[in-house]
């Protein structure tokens, strides 16, 4: 499993593409500290009103991120996570070469860059999928990830974004999470989703079993339950 610092991705495209997974994996550092948005503080004077203090931020860090995805004993039988000492899938980085069919550095810049976000690549060596979560930065402040209100309507920009500059993929709903696109390429199901304030970016083979679609359904029950306070369950049968 390989986890990545806060890594901007304002003028690229950010999909699920070769030029994405490359800054999300060479952007990591071994650290798995989190990254969260400023807290902030309470003030209080001798004689404080009878109202609760400002909460501390409630944006998603790594570490929260981290734990939607599945763990080694969760996945398929025979398969592996990816990490430093193991390959998981070696098609991972074949999956999302491919090339946006609008390279207007406008449209590429207008998606939000990463404020958390974790990446993962598991499989059993000829199959496998690539999973990759992710907060959109503040645009405001840039430090970190977006609080949950906000960072909802960010990833909805970003999925506006990812319509637009892979409509020539035939782009369709993929009706899973919150909001969502499919599409495919010559090999590979590609699938963005928004759960709540998490950006889900899945690639998997076409034929493969188990299906983009199905590590797609798994993968907003998980989240859900993340969000939801609970210990995520869901796995792939």
């Amino acid at each position: 499993m390989v986890l990545c610092k806060r890594a901007s991705t304002r003028g690229v495209s950010g999909l699920v593409l070769s030029v994405l997974l490359t800054m999300a994996i060479t952007s990591c550092s071994g650290d798995d500290s989190a990254s969260p948005g400023p807290s902030r503080q309470a003030s209080h004077k001798q004689q404080a009103p009878e109202q609760s203090a400002p909460a501390a931020s409630d944006a998603l860090s790594n570490d929260d991120l981290r734990r939607m995805l599945p763990t080694t004993a969760e996945l398929p039988v025979g398969w592996q996570a990816s990490g430093s000492n193991s390959v998981g899938w070696r098609d991972a980085g074949a999956s999302g070469a491919f090339t946006p069919c609008s390279k207007s550095a406008q449209e590429l810049a207008g998606r939000h860059g990463f404020g958390s976000l974790v990446h993962d690549s598991p499989g059993n060596g000829a199959d496998g999928i690539d999973l990759r979560l992710s907060v959109p930065e503040s645009p405001d402040t840039r430090d970190g990830p977006a609080p949950k209100a906000e960072a909802v309507n960010l990833v909805e920009e970003n999925l506006t974004v990812h319509r637009r500059v892979y409509d020539c993929y035939n782009l369709k709903n993929a009706s899973i999470g919150d909001s969502s696109i499919v599409f495919t390429t010559e090999r590979f199901t590609h699938i963005i989703m928004r759960v709540g304030p998490v950006e889900v970016a899945i690639n998997g083979v076409l034929d493969g079993r188990p299906t983009a679609e199905e590590w797609a359904r798994v993968m907003a029950e998980r989240v859900r339950a993340v969000l939801d306070g609970k210990k995520p369950t869901a796995r792939i049968n």
